[in-house]
This record gives structure tokens, sequence and C-alpha cells, in this order.
């Protein structure tokens, strides 16, 4: 299971913006690129999830289950196989799970 800024490192890398992990103390540490200047965090960043959607073509459904969860739930095709991702968390953090999975082996 990815933590949030391993997330955030790797959709960086996707997208060729070069960045660090930076640690103002001991309990805080944050993506920042010196490309941007500024801090890289895609799963807060709206406008960023936003290109993101697009630059990938992510697509997907919003689903309820019973108790009233949503879920966020797409398919892509990947080497003759259809890799299915969900996620309950939101959007921000399914955008940035589909785009790592639709990189794979690139």
């Amino acid at each position: 299971m990815m933590d949030d800024l391993d997330i955030g490192y790797r959709i960086a890398k996707i997208d060729g913006v070069q960045c660090q992990i930076e640690q103002a103390d001991t309990t805080h540490a944050y993506l920042y690129s010196e490309d941007l200047n500024s801090e890289y965090h895609p799963l807060t960043d709206d406008g960023l999830c936003l290109r993101l959607m697009e630059k990938y073509g992510v697509t997907f459904n919003i689903y309820h289950d019973l108790d009233g969860i949503k879920y966020y739930h797409g398919d892509l095709w990947r080497d003759g196989k259809i890799i299915t991702i969900t996620d309950s968390k939101d959007l921000k953090r399914f955008v940035c799970l589909y785009v790592i999975e639709l990189n794979k082996g690139k």
C-alpha cells in the first residue's frame, strides 16, 4: 500500500516534474519542486488533478454502497487485460492511482 508521499512522488516522475522529498520537521515530509518553485502535491491540488485526468484520459464511475460510502471505479486496458481501480477515499487519490497503474512498465 502506497502512502501519500509515495503516490505524489510517483505521479511527479510520470508527469516529468523534478522534485525531492523535503522535511521541515521530523513528522511532516512533503515534495518540493525546484522547477515549479513550490510544493508538489497531486492529492491536494484540484487543478493538478484535473490536468492529470485530462492528460491521461482518466474515466470513472461513482458508486455508493448500502452504507452510503462513495467509491470511484474505473477500468483501463493494458497488455490485453482489463485492470480495475477502485478507491473510496477521494477523487484525487483515485486519479493518481489510475495514472500510476496506467503507466506501470513504461
